[in-house]
């Protein structure tokens, strides 16, 4: 990776996980370790806006994420959430996701 461009990983589920998948989801393969997983179009844009991004599953993502920060669900993720949850429970998923990387970017700088 480039000093002037930091890498971004962009973490997905994989394709075998529980849970909702986000209409326009692809299926894709986890940079690290091959496995099958979920790219949403939010994640697809992510990786094609920035050449130093890497597309990994959560598995993967666990052991690495202490080097890199967790940034927020944004508004394509949330607007992709929204479609398939509702308004109201999409904001609830954002409140509770943003609060647990808040706290997971202060452990991570603090070592707490």
């Amino acid at each position: 990776m480039s000093e002037d461009n930091d890498g971004v990983l962009i973490v997905c589920s994989r394709w075998d996980a529980a849970g909702v998948r986000i209409p326009g989801t692809k299926r894709g393969t986890c940079e690290r370790c091959g496995a099958d997983i979920k790219i949403a179009p939010s994640s697809a844009r992510a990786k094609h806006e920035n050449a130093f991004s890497c597309l990994i599953c959560e598995r993967c993502a666990y052991p690495l994420d202490a080097f890199y920060p967790v940034v927020p669900i944004d508004d394509s993720q949330f607007e992709e959430i929204a479609s398939v949850l509702g308004q109201d429970e999409a904001e609830r998923v954002r409140a509770y996701a943003n609060s647990r990387i808040a706290l997971w970017n202060r452990n991570r700088v603090t070592g707490g």
